[in-house]
């Protein structure tokens, strides 16, 4: 490959947490520096193309129960790869006996042509090298801390319904920031 393209996206994020771990804060390396993800940079490239009717494959997509759960409830889950990709191909991948469908298939999604994809489904196990490869991104802002605020919710603590019991105040919540970081 003799053409190749190099470049680099800045992000600037000020009093925000735009790349949170699973604990609510900043991620960061085990010594402590703050990164950016690669999957926090491609989310928004993602949703924006599926606002635009592009068919985006790799993207939490849910599907609703419709009572067949317990004591007939309806509940909301996210979608299987293979329902997503069922989907969006108007496909049935249980079915499908050439995997060369497949490939075809996964090279219209426009997250696949740019990103890749490891796409793991019984008998259609395909690895694709996307055009644009995204490294993580570290905080080049010397002075970033973290900040924990304290933010009202708008509504009351339902579970606290009672006579004597009832919430009359609304609950309280955590907001974790980043003060700046580039």
């Amino acid at each position: 490959m003799k053409n190749r393209i190099y470049g680099v996206i800045g992000i600037r994020s000020m009093m925000a947490n735009w790349n949170a771990d699973f604990t609510g804060f900043p991620k960061t390396t085990s010594s402590g520096e703050v990164f950016g993800s690669d999957k926090a940079l491609k989310y928004p490239m993602k949703k924006m193309w599926e606002s635009m009717g592009e068919k985006v494959l790799y993207i939490k997509s849910m599907k609703v129960d419709s009572g067949e759960g317990k004591k007939g409830e309806i509940g909301v889950r996210p979608k299987s790869l293979r329902e997503r990709y069922d989907e969006i191909f108007e496909a049935n991948l249980k079915v499908e006996k050439d995997k060369t469908n497949v490939i075809k298939n996964l090279f219209k999604a426009i997250d696949v042509k740019n990103f890749g994809a490891t796409f793991a489904e019984e008998k259609n196990n395909v690895s694709i090298t996307g055009a644009v490869q995204i490294g993580q991104g570290f905080n080049k802002y010397a002075d970033t801390y973290t900040e924990e605020q304290q933010i009202l919710s708008p509504f009351r603590d339902g579970s606290k319904d009672g006579i004597m019991g009832e919430a009359s105040q609304s609950t309280l919540g955590t907001k974790i920031v980043s003060n700046e970081a580039h």
